[in-house]
């Protein structure tokens, strides 16, 4: 199915959307796409407008287009966040401890203790955010470390600990540490879509999203410890290369001030 044919079928959910974008994945490069909102006219002809090609190759009617999930698409604005030089998109760590700070401040201000909880323990420890997603009040009750796929411990400090117990109370062993109202377990998207609107209301960068919350530890941590190996085998990364780029560290290595080993 070529990409006039998926215009001229004028499918229902992209009426229901202000901003129409399709993504297409060919040879793990991906290509981004705008449509024209519904005018006067209707829905016209016109070519659907690129926003972005990855490097190399044009596109051209034979494409097959890859499904995906609206929602998530857009919830993690991929649109509004910079794309590398290899189809994906990039965040950035939150820097500033201010910055933090202030997200902070504005989770407490609304009363989002539950989202509170999640951001700060993404930024103190390093987590996955589905790893976190899936933790139960056994996970962390009474614990100095939490164990992820029963292989990694990830200490928690003293204010996260005193946190976790507080929010804790009164709640089943069995019972998801972020649920929702309803006792499942909190959606990712949901908690894309939310902190994404606490970033515009702010006013922080495009490019500060959850993806940025394991990139903050990565950033804080490097900063304060130098301890490369450590984020490595953290973020299952192969190389310290890899690694660097990851927190958004950009240092030359060869600069360093070091001793040679005398045996």
């Amino acid at each position: 199915m070529g990409l006039n044919d998926c215009c001229g079928q004028k499918p229902a959910h992209f009426r229901s959307l202000l901003l129409r974008t399709l993504a297409v994945s060919v040879r793990n490069e991906i290509f981004i796409y705008s449509f024209p909102g519904r005018g006067r006219s209707g829905w016209g002809t016109t070519s659907p407008r690129p926003l972005w090609e990855g490097v190399g190759g044009g596109v051209n009617d034979k494409l097959k287009l890859k499904k995906f999930s609206f929602t998530q698409h857009f919830t993690q604005n991929v649109t509004g966040m910079r794309i590398g030089n290899r189809g994906v998109t990039v965040s950035i760590p939150i820097s500033e401890k201010e910055s933090i700070k202030i997200i902070k401040d504005l989770y407490r201000k609304r009363g989002q203790i539950r989202e509170l909880l999640l951001f700060s323990l993404a930024v103190n420890t390093g987590m996955m955010l589905n790893d976190l997603l899936n933790l139960k009040i056994k996970d962390v009750k009474n614990k100095e470390y939490i164990l992820v796929d029963n292989k990694k411990s990830i200490p928690l400090n003293s204010e996260l600990k005193h946190f976790i117990s507080e929010f804790i109370k009164d709640k089943k062993a069995e019972d998801y540490l972020f649920q929702t109202n309803r006792g499942g377990k909190l959606d990712r998207t949901n908690v894309f879509s939310s902190f994404k609107e606490v970033c515009r209301e702010l006013g922080l960068s495009d490019e500060i999203s959850v993806a940025s919350w394991r990139k903050t530890f990565g950033y804080h941590h490097y900063m304060q410890y130098h301890d490369l190996s450590y984020l490595q085998w953290l973020f299952n990364q192969p190389t310290a290369d890899s690694t660097m780029d990851f927190i958004g560290i950009r240092e030359n290595m060869n600069l360093r001030c070091r001793e040679g080993v005398t045996l």
